[in-house]
């Protein structure tokens, strides 16, 4: 979700198939890539089925700093 000054929600990305975001990041050569790691579930007994992925689109306001 991508929120402004006031914490309305503006944006949210739609995720397919039931997967669920965990983590994300901008980066890429001009910050504008947003990176999302997506899982089915989470906890120790979900890694052995392997269906993380990192899913990505491209943003309009680029990323500022470092992580």
């Amino acid at each position: 979700m991508r929120f402004d000054k006031s914490g309305a929600v503006t944006e949210k990305i739609k995720l397919e198939g039931g997967y669920g975001p965990y983590a994300c990041m901008l980066g890429g050569e001009d910050r504008k890539t947003l990176f999302v790691c997506t899982n089915l579930d989470s906890g120790p007994e979900v890694a052995p089925a392997r269906t993380g992925r990192i899913e990505i689109t491209r943003v309009d306001i680029p990323g500022a700093g470092l992580p």
